[in-house]
Order: structure tokens, then C-alpha cells, then sequence
């Protein structure tokens, strides 16, 4: 069963493939992430693990240019003094992505900012705040095929909690897998 996943695997990514990033074309897909920061406030610390999950849906408006919605589920756990909790956050924003390498390579790089609007529930408490995230990464995508992209991506990512003093900044490693849809002509 392994030899014959490697042969199929082979066998993909053999074909002399090319992306399907041009203008008027689609982006659906995702990536997850795993990150670990710390927090300060004037009154101390936090330290937090989190994994996220970003559904990604754009659309090519030129060669190498997407603009689209980028959905954002995290899972945090933290410590602060001993006390763990954990939280949950839903959000969406936009995002832009641009693939610097031409459509015919197999592997391209990219680069992508985005920004979300967050609410966030606390499983210690009952009461819900909002946030602003903001994030660029860059890496490269390997194309197994002209549709389907895999993509590694290192980057900075931080967030603002509405009408509060708390920032939060970080590195993250963004594992994604990303569907170019050829339009109709």
C-alpha cells in the first residue's frame, strides 16, 4: 500500500504541470497553523499555544494578483500565574495574495497579507471581546498538479483587542492546501 501511494504521488507530480493563478480564475482552500507567543500587559504576562484554521475563498482579478475572504478559527490555550484557560475565535477578513514566480513553474513563491475581524469566548468567564488580527506571510507553493497547490508559509501575525491596550505579536507556519478552479470560457 506505501510503494503504491509513493507510485501515485510519483506519478502526479511527473506530469509537466503548470498553476492556474492568471486573471479570472478562482482560489478555494484552506491552511492550518500551529503558534506558541507570549502577551504583555503593564501588569505581566501570558504565555499561549494556538491553532488555527483559515478558509480561504478568492478570486484572480490579474496574473498572480488574488484578492478574496479569509475565514479565521483558533483554539488558544493559555497560562498566565498558573491559572490556564482557553478560548475560541471566530472571524473573516479580506486577504491579498501575489505569486511573484511565472504560472508555468511548478513551484511558485507567494506572498499574502490579511486582516480579520475576531470575537472571542473565554471558557473562565462568560463575556466576549472583539479583535482586529493582521498578518503577512510568504513561502513557497508546490503545485502537484495545474489545480492543486501545497503550500508552507512563515510569517508575522498580531492582533488588536477593540477599546483595550492589549497587543499581541508572533511567528507562525502556516501548512496549507489551496484548489486554483480554471473559469469557463
Amino acid at each position: 500500500m506505501k510503494r503504491m501511494s509513493i507510485s501515485a504521488l510519483l506519478f502526479l507530480i511527473s506530469f509537466n504541470s503548470y498553476s492556474q493563478i492568471t486573471k479570472h480564475n478562482w482560489l478555494i482552500g484552506g491552511s492550518g497553523a500551529f503558534s506558541h507567543d507570549k502577551t504583555t500587559f503593564s501588569t505581566g504576562g501570558i504565555s499561549s499555544s494556538q491553532i488555527n484554521f483559515n478558509p480561504r475563498i478568492g478570486y484572480f482579478l490579474a496574473d498572480h494578483f488574488a484578492l478574496g475572504l479569509i475565514g479565521d478559527y483558533a483554539w488558544v490555550s493559555t497560562k498566565s500565574n498558573n491559572i490556564k484557560s482557553s478560548y475560541t475565535n471566530y472571524g473573516i477578513g479580506p486577504f491579498l495574495r501575489y505569486y511573484i514566480l511565472p504560472s508555468d513553474y511548478r513551484t511558485n513563491l507567494i506572498i499574502e497579507a490579511n486582516g480579520t475581524y475576531n470575537e472571542q469566548s473565554n471558557n473562565l468567564i462568560s463575556d466576549k471581546s472583539s479583535f482586529f488580527s493582521y498578518g503577512i506571510s510568504a513561502g513557497p507553493v508546490i503545485f502537484l498538479n495545474s489545480s492543486v497547490g501545497l503550500e508552507l508559509l512563515l510569517g508575522y501575525k498580531g492582533y488588536k483587542v477593540i477599546d483595550e491596550s492589549t497587543k499581541n505579536n508572533g511567528i507562525q507556519i502556516n501548512i496549507g492546501i489551496q484548489f486554483h478552479l480554471e473559469r469557463d470560457k
